[in-house]
């Protein structure tokens, strides 16, 4: 059979227009009934000049979502997902343009669906929720637009929305009030605002029944406040929660500080928080960086870099810093990457800095201690060794790696334990100088003593790696 040929839009397009009214017709008829997909798109077409009729069509097609008892598996959700996206694409598409008020309307009834179909769903990957969330999305835009064509009276959309928010246990329609500048008025999300401080100021902090409802009041406040662009407003939520916030909040109010770029609070904030983390540090130089205080942020680059010494954060320093202070600068990395606690990123940095033998001499050091870090990290080091042609650095780390594997018994990654042996064989064959270590045959020896047992690990390992080692 010859392969099929696929017509372009436009030779497609040119062919429709040749044919006369009843082949179109016939066309038609012959394609409706195939898919429900093809058959929906048809009759929704033909009603583009009926909205109320468009509506109903569309109204049909959510309720038989919503009655649906199916369970969706994971497996299906990603589809089921396309499935619910390309309803919300139809009421983009063939009803909000020119008919804002019943799109919100049918937004709605598809946006109430969700409990029902999230809780006979398996949404592990959380797609089907995303679609409800777009959906919410698609609700402000239809509200934008009505605005734009009718007059409300101020506080009608609040009023609908305490409505929505009746049928909410998901917290959709809450969630999209960060979103809502310009559907909500000023003054409806000032009212909603003093609605929710209220609540956080009356609402009893000892009670068990009201803990949920102040903590949907918080992230109401904290919505609004973003809406509102108030960064005060948001602080002022979290006060009114906790007497005594958390760390991770206190970032977060600071972030959203520097989002409205108000350095000096997000500073008030991220000053008062111990131990200082890679987080805090980060935030603070962004902060001391939109106030152009290059002595701040030169301090906060050498904090960074002693708590985490990596490449990045080297090259940040050296940037930062006048080129007659940079051999200063390298004796400094170089003797904090010695005494570093991350050996792989330690180690990675003197090499970079040409320093192979200083890099050697810090993974000798760390002897076991090799073992806990993560396994992409060591990998990466391993090639960096190898490239600076240090291959006794390469087999600490694929020592290390395998070490980790047999240790645990983990069975599922034998098969990456054996190409690590088959990695030391190689090197062993370059490597001139094992320092006080066993040698490979000393090793793979000792590694038969303590792990010989494990056969699934030895049985992957290649016939002529274990005579090497016999």
């Amino acid at each position: 059979m010859g392969e099929a040929m696929a017509t372009d839009s436009k030779d497609l397009a040119s062919r429709l227009a040749k044919l006369n009214k009843a082949d179109m017709v016939d066309l038609l008829l012959e394609l409706h009934g195939r898919h429900p997909d093809i058959d929906n798109y048809i009759d929704r077409y033909l009603l583009k000049n009926a909205p109320q009729e468009l509506a109903e069509s569309l109204r049909q097609s959510i309720a038989r979502h919503g009655r649906s008892r199916r369970f969706i598996e994971y497996s299906a959700s990603f589809s089921y997902a396309s499935q619910l996206q390309q309803l919300l694409s139809d009421i983009q598409s063939s009803l909000l343009p020119d008919h804002p008020m019943l799109a919100c309307d049918v937004i709605v009834d598809f946006i109430d669906t969700h409990e029902k179909i999230l809780l006979r769903s398996d949404d592990s990957a959380g797609v089907v929720a995303d679609v409800y969330r777009e959906a919410t999305l698609l609700l402000i835009t239809s509200i934008k637009t009505a605005r734009k064509t009718h007059d409300f009276e101020e506080g009608y959309w609040l009023g609908r929305f305490d409505i929505w928010r009746k049928r909410d246990p998901y917290h959709f329609y809450l969630d999209m009030l960060k979103d809502i500048a310009g559907a909500l008025s000023q003054e409806e999300l000032g009212r909603l605002a003093w609605r929710y401080r209220q609540h956080l100021k009356t609402a009893p902090t000892d009670c068990y029944a009201e803990d949920q409802k102040r903590l949907e009041a918080l992230v109401g406040l904290r919505a609004v406040a973003k809406a509102l662009k108030n960064p005060m407003l948001y602080a002022e939520a979290l006060t009114l929660y906790s007497s005594e916030p958390s760390q991770p909040d206190l970032i977060d109010v600071a972030r959203n500080y520097l989002d409205f770029l108000q350095a000096d609070e997000a500073i008030g904030v991220l000053e008062k928080l111990h131990p200082a983390t890679k987080e805090i540090l980060e935030l603070l130089l962004s902060a001391y960086r939109l106030k152009d205080d290059e002595l701040a942020e030169r301090n906060l680059l050498n904090r960074l870099f002693a708590l985490e010494p990596s490449t990045e954060n080297f090259q940040a320093l050296l940037a930062s810093t006048p080129k007659s202070e940079h051999q200063q600068v390298l004796n400094t990395a170089i003797a904090k990457a010695e005494q570093a606690d991350n050996g792989t990123l330690a180690a990675n940095l003197l090499l970079e800095l040409n320093q192979s033998s200083k890099a050697l001499n810090l993974l000798l050091r760390q002897g076991d201690q090799l073992q806990q870090y993560y396994y992409g990290d060591l990998l990466a080091l391993a090639e960096s060794f190898k490239e600076s042609k240090v291959p006794l650095g390469a087999i600490l780390c694929y020592r290390a790696l395998l070490e980790d594997i047999l240790n645990r018994a983990y069975s599922k990654a034998y098969l990456y334990a054996a190409d690590y042996v088959q990695s030391l064989l190689e090197l062993d064959r370059i490597c001139q100088d094992y320092a006080h270590l066993p040698n490979h045959s000393e090793y793979l020896r000792e590694l038969r003593l303590k792990h010989g047992t494990k056969k699934g690990f030895w049985t992957r390992v290649d016939g002529s790696v274990l005579l090497k080692g016999l």
